[in-house]
């Protein structure tokens, strides 16, 4: 792996994507109309919609990168949901990791949780992360070393929230943890964008996200780098942070809050139960 990237100049690179994740938040709202279905063109990967939308942001935002490289911020390589053809695996120095509309499905119905996530790996590790909700106005922030802001204030998770927990996620896998944990937990509406989620717990109303198996590393790069500036983790089923490959790979079931509260639940949970959680 290369050398480490300095904080100050992680704030810098910070700063300048910041302002490009704004400037495709208002791309992406041209296309959006709330309570009513896209204005943009929906097509199909499998069972997954894209819209002409995602694939705006996504040129929106891969153009800017290409400015920044040539800005002494380079070189940045670009890995998105949007180009299998950048599914090569980790590499030193920079990789911006970018899914241009978590959520489509938000996004084509007109509902306001979907968001543009934006991470970036220093090798293989999550050094900046940026998750805007442009229908909401909401900006989560973060690079190493500078902690996490909402809305451009500092935030930290509450180490231990009290009881009950509340939180959102999938039921299959909401299920398993409420039985499992050994904590009082509370249901919570679940919000149908990702990256979202997992960030959630930041903004006060929500102290565990969940994730079921499935999710890539372009949803989730940009939400790691923000809890942990944040006090908080991502874990998987072994406790463990996940691993980025940057090979289009799925991730097992996932667990995002403050470290305390994660290092309360785990040791109940790693029985198989949560390794177990279907994808669906």
């Amino acid at each position: 792996m290369s050398a480490p990237i300095a904080t100050a100049d992680l704030a810098g690179l910070a700063a300048r994507l910041e302002l490009v994740v704004r400037e495709a938040g208002q791309r992406a709202l041209a296309d959006w109309r709330r309570g009513e279905r896209t204005r943009a063109r929906i097509d199909w990967k499998g069972n997954s919609p894209v819209t002409s939308a995602d694939l705006a942001v996504d040129a929106l935002i891969a153009d800017a990168v290409a400015g920044l490289g040539r800005d002494g911020f380079g070189p940045l390589r670009y890995h998105s949901e949007e180009r299998p053809e950048a599914w090569d695996g980790p590499q030193d120095g920079l990789t911006i990791v970018i899914d241009p509309i978590d959520g489509t499905r938000s996004f084509m119905e007109g509902r306001d949780d979907w968001c543009i996530a934006l991470g970036v790996l220093a090798g293989s590790e999550p050094v900046i992360g940026l998750l805007h909700v442009p229908a909401r106005a909401a900006m989560f922030a973060a690079h190493r070393g500078g902690g996490a802001c909402y809305q451009g204030q500092p935030v930290m998770l509450v180490p231990e929230p009290p009881s009950p927990i509340r939180a959102a996620g999938p039921r299959g896998v909401f299920e398993i943890v409420a039985r499992e944990s050994g904590l009082a937990i509370q249901g919570m509406p679940n919000i149908a964008a990702l990256a979202h989620r997992l960030v959630r717990p930041l903004s006060g109303d929500l102290d565990l996200a969940l994730a079921r198996p499935g999710a890539h590393d372009w949803d989730i790069v940009a939400a790691h780098c923000i809890l942990e500036e944040a006090g908080g983790a991502l874990l998987g089923p072994d406790g463990r942070p996940p691993l980025y490959t940057l090979r289009g790979d799925e991730h097992p079931a996932l667990l995002a809050g403050s470290r305390g509260l994660l290092a309360r639940m785990t040791p109940s949970l790693l029985t198989g139960s949560l390794s177990a959680a279907k994808r669906g």
